[in-house]
């Protein structure tokens, strides 16, 4: 017999928190209990707000229907109340909903009560485990003694409870003032529940019962009981996490009966389409199924405009009746602020609203499910969609943002449940709802099958008795293994039976279901993967580098993963958790049978510190090795080997002979000291300059060069990473201008040199450097090229690497960047050096800082990305940062 079910909130809220607890573990697909296995109050009466004689009390709450007390019967007996007062008390006995003690009213009902009976309606529809409690007293004429009964069939048959109990006289001095505590258990008696037709009666029995004065008295009167545990199936389930792009249509993701479909139609620019989960836009963890991860996949946006198109959900309910319909909802800030959800019987003929409007919160990842609104629509009470194959909902978008031009509500996990119509019909077949609930089955990996009882209409029926299933491979070339059996319990309609396998990866499998004197069932076909695993690769710090080769791959896959280190970070390792796999940035491995996340591994490097500089100021008549002037590690040597007269010496400063003012370090004054002269023939020579980076990377060679009017007009730059034995020319060859040359732009070309893109250099004790002489002069017998200010700079791989105790994030700041109209550039101490170099190197801006701050325009140097460098001289302190120009 099909039963009748109401559930309110209480019931709603507590089903959803075992769908959280318990997902699948009840042993069907998407299966819950729609019970809340506490009890609740089913009806209440305090009495506090009666007034005068009564024929029939109200109950002052109800779960379900209406409770009523009447005292019909015959003779001088009636009802009324009587308010608190200290030689009247009331009971603070069983106060419930917040009512107070030592105020209000109780129930008086008089004498002679021999001749009629106290009757109270009582509907217990959805409830079971009935408790009946009250506080109960008399007066000195009252009646002694109280029976309590039950019909269950509204006042045709009485049943009687215990027997009858004692009226203890009201006694102001005692606690509670006499009043019976009573407290009747009737979870023994089944056919009280889920009865829309119980009843109670107190009879009043005993002596004083047919007295002409007295009374007994009663208060806090209430009916307990748990909601009937009404076994829900899924019906539908959108999880949205496979979602991609602009949709149209969204099937769903599990379907027991039919196909269910979301839609949007309707005019205007509104669309539907995904947004996958990010810590921005979390997706929601509530009403999670058929084995969902939390805080992954995607969610359903519905985008504005909204208010001129409705979503429209088709879910057949076919077999199925106490339907619900739960999901998360959420919206941006220029999303539609309401919600009002409608069913339709007849396939959209007419459409119902359910309840009212419902607020909708805007997304906010700091709170808990992140501001979703966890929907939960009981249909019970509406017949019409029962066993409906026309079934459709549809969401209308209301109240502010509805019509904006930009703005969206979302979806997730919505699903519709139900519990299997009770048939008269008996069980005929079986029908395999799912493979593996509608998940991807992966070859020699358990997976599950779910198989129901259906009537010759095809609908859900219920056992009556244990039916044996025992499954068997319909197609495939494969073997199935595993477990072969399971049992639809007797009351039950359907069986998940777990832990087969597969041992093929193909397409075309399908199972039969087979039972004693039932029709077989065979399912659909379907496919039998590979599994793949996830491989993420992560950089540690945040941000210290681009990382190539994540993916989803095979187990025994050989997979490239590479990582490239942002500036001013430098490689170090890569990591699984605590074990360190390899120090080469590119590695090949062999990926596992298991989802897999390394950690890329960078070293913040220190800022750029000056690491050797030849200011030559103090260099004096000829030389055959010039040492560096300066040098953070080792020692930096220049000397010109080769063959020929060629030689170095100096040349100081005078009108004629003028230094260069470029890179100018360590307090080294303008337009004096002296220059290396390089002197011809150079064609069967070379200038060579070890300079060891030891400890730095990001390297960097600055100096300036000029030429008489016989010296070499070309210079190649190369450097080497073992010590001489190979060498890399870094560019092209570079024109070197004649200082006395009236038309040259500069006297001297200031070259600097990026070797950021060589990591051979980077940390290496052995590194030097050669200036080769090409192009015409090279081999005349007089002439000469001359060089100032050679430097190497780089970053310290120890970031903690300084020659002095400054804070080096104060040196220089850069501000906007990016920037667009202008920007500036504030330093610690006025003097300092300000270069500006553009991404090929160049230096496009120098200037020494009067002040403190110097404001630039941006449009003077175009848009991109450059390299501004401070240089504190006297500190040998340099610091350079990125600038991007818009």
């Amino acid at each position: 017999m099909k039963k009748l079910l109401t559930i309110f909130s209480l019931m709603l809220i507590s089903f959803l928190m075992l769908f959280s607890a318990q997902k699948d573990a009840l042993g069907q697909p998407g299966l819950a209990a729609k019970s809340a296995h506490e009890a609740a109050i089913i009806h209440y009466w305090h009495f506090n707000t009666l007034s005068g004689t009564v024929t029939e009390v109200e109950s002052d709450f109800s779960a379900v229907g209406l409770g009523l007390i009447t005292y019909p019967g015959t003779g001088d007996g009636y009802m009324d109340e009587r308010t608190h007062r200290a030689a009247d008390p009331v009971s603070n006995f069983n106060l419930r909903m917040g009512q107070e003690p030592d105020q209000g009213a109780v129930l008086r009902v008089r004498n002679p009560s021999d001749t009629r009976e106290l009757i109270i309606a009582a509907p217990s529809t959805g409830y079971e485990n009935l408790v009946v409690t009250f506080a109960t007293t008399r007066t000195d004429n009252g009646a002694p003694q109280q029976e309590f009964y039950f019909t269950p069939d509204a006042g045709d048959t009485w049943v009687l409870v215990g027997e009858a109990y004692d009226i203890p006289v009201l006694d102001p001095t005692l606690d509670d003032f006499g009043y019976l505590h009573k407290v009747i258990d009737l979870s023994e008696y089944e056919e009280v529940n889920d009865n829309s037709g119980l009843h109670f009666k107190i009879l009043f029995v005993g002596e004083g019962a047919a007295n002409t004065s007295g009374n007994n008295r009663f208060d806090n009167l209430t009916l307990d009981g748990t909601p009937v545990v009404v076994e829900l199936e899924l019906v539908h389930y959108w999880h949205f996490n496979t979602l991609s792009g602009t949709v149209t249509e969204v099937e769903s993701d599990f379907s027991a009966v039919g196909l269910g479909l979301i839609t949007y139609p309707g005019t205007g620019d509104g669309y539907m389409d995904e947004r996958t989960h990010r810590a921005a836009d979390p997706v929601s963890n509530f009403n999670l199924r058929m084995g969902q991860e939390p805080d992954q996949g995607a969610v359903l946006r519905v985008r504005n405009p909204s208010d001129t198109r409705e979503l429209i959900i088709a879910a057949p309910s076919t077999g199925y009746e106490n339907l619900v319909v739960t999901f998360a909802t959420t919206r941006t800030d220029n999303g539609a602020q309401q919600q009002e959800f409608y069913f339709t019987p007849d396939a959209g003929d007419t459409w119902v609203l359910v309840g009212e409007a419902y607020d909708i919160p805007v997304l906010d990842p700091t709170l808990d499910d992140f501001g979703y609104l966890h929907k939960v629509i009981d249909l019970s009470e509406y017949v019409e969609v029962n066993d409906n194959s026309g079934l459709h909902f549809k969401i209308l978008f209301v109240g502010e943002g509805a019509a904006n031009t930009s703005g969206n509500n979302r979806f997730d996990n919505l699903t519709l449940d139900g519990s299997p119509v009770q048939s008269e019909l008996p069980v005929s077949a079986l029908h395999i709802t799912s493979i593996n609930q509608g998940e991807l089955v992966y070859v020699n990996e358990t997976f599950s099958i779910t198989v129901q009882a259906v009537n010759e209409e095809g609908l859900p029926t219920a056992a009556e008795s244990a039916i044996e299933v025992s499954l068997s491979l319909e197609t495939g070339t494969g073997n199935l293994g595993g477990t072969m059996v399971g049992t639809i319990e007797a009351g039950t309609t359907s069986v998940l039976i777990e832990g087969l396998t597969y041992d093929v990866a193909e397409a075309g499998v399908s199972i039969t279901a087979s039972a004693s004197d039932l029709t077989s069932a065979t399912s659909d076909l379907f496919e039998v993967i590979t599994p793949t695993y996830n491989l993420t690769l992560e950089s540690f710090p945040p941000g210290a580098g681009t990382l190539t080769g994540a993916g989803v791959y095979e187990a025994g896959a050989e997979v490239l993963i590479t990582a490239t280190a942002s500036e001013g970070f430098a490689f170090v390792n890569w990591s699984d958790g605590d074990d360190v796999l390899t120090a080469e940035a590119e590695y090949t491995l062999t990926m596992p049978a298991g989802d897999l996340t390394l950690t890329a591994n960078f070293q913040e490097l220190g800022d750029v510190l000056l690491i050797h500089y030849w200011h030559f100021n103090t260099l004096s008549g000829t030389v055959t090795e010039v040492e560096s002037d300066f040098s953070l590690i080792g020692q930096g040597l220049i000397t010109y080997p080769g063959s020929g007269d060629g030689y170095m010496d100096a040349r100081t400063y005078n009108a004629t002979n003028p230094v260069s003012n470029f890179n100018l370090r360590l307090g080294q004054e303008p337009d004096q000291g002296a220059v290396l002269r390089v002197r011809n023939p150079s064609d069967t020579r070379m200038l060579l300059i070890a300079a060891p980076s030891t400890g730095f990377t990001d390297l960097m060679v600055m100096f300036a060069a000029t030429r008489t009017e016989n010296g070499s007009q070309e210079q190649e730059f190369y450097f080497s990473a073992d010590e001489g034995e190979t060498w890399v020319l870094v560019g092209e060859a570079y024109y070197i201008p004649f200082y006395e040359d009236e038309e040259e732009d500069a006297p001297y070309v200031q070259k600097v040199i990026d070797l950021s893109g060589y990591p051979e250099v980077n940390d290496n004790p052995d590194l030097q450097f050669k200036v080769l002489f090409v192009g015409a002069g090279n081999d005349n017998l007089s002439g000469n090229n001359r060089f100032d200010n050679l430097s190497l700079d780089g970053r310290p791989l120890d970031p903690n690497v300084s020659v002095s105790d400054i804070q080096m994030e104060s040196l220089i700041q850069v501000y906007p960047n990016p920037a667009r109209n202008t920007f500036n550039i504030k330093v610690e101490e006025p003097g300092m050096i300000i270069r500006i170099f553009n991404i090929n190197g160049q230096m496009v801006f120098q200037q020494r800082m009067e002040s403190e701050l110097l404001s630039l325009d941006a449009g003077q140097f175009g848009s991109g990305v450059y390299i501004v460098q401070g240089i504190s001289a006297n500190r040998n302190v340099a610091r350079s940062m990125r600038l991007i120009i818009q």
